[in-house]
Order: structure tokens, then C-alpha cells, then sequence
């Protein structure tokens, strides 16, 4: 979990591999050319589409000798249809074996909200819209089965994405055996979050 928390210290900014759904080959063409220039942190999700894609660039990048594995942070997400205990581990697997990696160095809860399965991706335009029904599962149990994801050495560490501050501090630091070593969020000038 050190070498993580490192990696992302030197390492702020990262690739993201979201692309709207479409062209996972350019995003795979993207990730080789992020790695020649000096990129060592990929942010996926199952929910983009291109895990299968992406892994294999980074499979390639590795296979050449143009990084080492030890060198990348490859981050990762458990999709809300995914929050139930029992699902924890076998979601995390797919993405395992979509990759084509051993392990993933931190595994992300993407959103705080648990959904039933079944949730599907009503239309893709403007980077989606989705068709869901709520959960009751909280945040404290999905991440009570993710630490223990940590255990087996499956991911190096955990964190989150999307998480408000009141959510971490009511919700879900009060119950961790493993603290969160990041919470993704989205920010730029037309989302400054200033209390982030």
C-alpha cells in the first residue's frame, strides 16, 4: 500500500482510459503513447468498455521493456451493480482477467451508490445515462469486503471515487481497517470543487 501512496506522490496526474463508449483501440494507442512519454498512472473501469484493450497495451509496454510492472499504478473500479459483498471478489477477478495483469495496485468503489443488478446503459450519448434501480447495501459493507481483497493480493490498495467529504467522514472512515489511499474526483475549471 507504501508504493502506492508513492507512486501516486510522484505521480499525480494519470491516463484516464474513459472514451465515451467508443474507439477502445484508440484508447489502447493512447495508453502506449502515454507509457513512451513517461505516464505511469491508468485509471480503468469495466463501465468504459476498453479493460481488455488497455490491459494488452500495458501487457505490450511491459513486454518491451518500455516499463517495468512495479512501475505503473494501474487503478481500477468496482461498478455500482457490484457492491454486494458476495460480488467483490468475482468483479474484481473479471477485471483481472480482462487485463490480462496478476494484480491491480488500487481498486476504486466508483460511486457510493449501491445499484440491483440489472442496471444497463440506457443510451451512451454524453457519456451515458443508465437505467438502475437502488441497492441496500452501504458503503461500510463493500468496503469490508474489499479490504479483504487487499488480504488475498489481489489489488495493493483500495480507495474510492466520487465520495463527498461528509460521505468519508460519516460513512466510511469510521468503519475502515484500511483507510482509502485516494478518492478520484472529477475537477477542473467548470467543477473547481474548492473544498475538495
Amino acid at each position: 500500500m507504501e508504493r502506492v501512496k508513492e507512486q501516486l506522490r510522484k505521480s499525480p496526474v494519470g491516463l484516464g482510459t474513459f472514451n465515451s463508449f467508443e474507439a477502445a483501440d484508440q484508447v489502447a494507442l493512447a495508453v502506449k503513447a502515454a507509457v513512451e512519454i513517461g505516464y505511469r498512472v491508468f485509471d480503468l473501469a469495466p463501465a468504459y468498455g476498453n479493460q481488455r484493450e488497455v490491459g494488452a497495451a500495458l501487457r505490450e509496454c511491459i513486454e518491451t521493456g518500455a516499463v517495468a510492472r512495479e512501475d505503473l499504478c494501474v487503478m481500477s473500479k468496482l461498478w455500482q451493480t457490484e457492491h454486494e459483498p458476495h460480488e467483490v471478489q468475482p468483479a474484481l477477478q473479471r477485471t483481472l482477467d480482462e487485463t490480462g495483469l496478476d494484480y491491480i495496485d488500487c481498486l476504486l468503489m466508483h460511486w457510493p451508490s449501491a445499484w440491483k443488478p440489472g442496471a444497463y446503459l440506457a443510451e451512451s450519448a454524453n457519456g451515458g445515462r443508465f437505467a438502475f434501480e437502488t441497492a441496500d447495501v452501504t458503503v461500510s459493507e463493500t468496503w469490508a469486503a474489499m479490504e479483504k481483497l487487499v488480504e488475498l493480493g489481489l489489488t495493493r490498495s483500495i480507495g474510492v471515487s466520487n465520495f463527498s467529504i461528509r460521505l468519508l467522514e460519516d460513512d466510511l472512515l469510521p468503519s475502515c481497517k484500511i483507510f482509502p489511499v485516494a478518492n478520484e474526483i472529477e475537477m477542473h475549471p467548470y467543477l473547481a470543487q474548492p473544498r475538495m
